[in-house]
């Protein structure tokens, strides 16, 4: 099989770390998912390492994606939409994502302290019941 016949794919848990030398002209496909943060749209694109040379990157994603970035963007078609949107969207879930990990460690952290000074409130009541879930 010539190598102009193959393709290779790279998921989010196993492209950490990969390295394989891809052709100078080669295409990839990132497909953006729902939240997706900084990190995890650089881990997928860094697989192309002569992207902005000849190597080109084709995004795609499901209609909900899609109308979040509609919506995220301002634009009325989706055909409208380019690179500088879906990483305007991206660095805005990101912020989401930082807020939502600080409101978590913070809430640990009064927590923490709070069984410091009580022994008592170490156990925390949990609601497991579906309608809470």
């Amino acid at each position: 099989m010539l190598e102009s016949e193959t393709f290779v794919i790279f998921d989010e848990a196993r492209s950490r770390g990969s390295d394989m030398k891809l052709p100078s002209n080669a295409s990839a496909v990132l497909t953006l998912g729902p939240k997706l943060t900084k990190d995890k749209l650089m881990q997928g694109a860094g697989r192309m390492r002569q992207l902005g040379c000849n190597q080109t990157l084709w995004i795609a994603s499901f209609d909900e994606v899609a109308q979040s970035l509609l919506q995220s963007s301002k634009e009325r078609e989706i055909t409208h939409l380019t690179a500088i949107d879906v990483l305007n969207w991206v660095m805005d879930n990101t912020k989401a994502e930082s807020v939502r990990g600080l409101l978590e460690w913070a809430s640990n952290g009064i927590h923490f302290q709070k069984t410091q000074l009580n022994h008592e409130t170490e156990l925390v009541n949990e609601d497991w019941s579906l309608k809470t879930l």
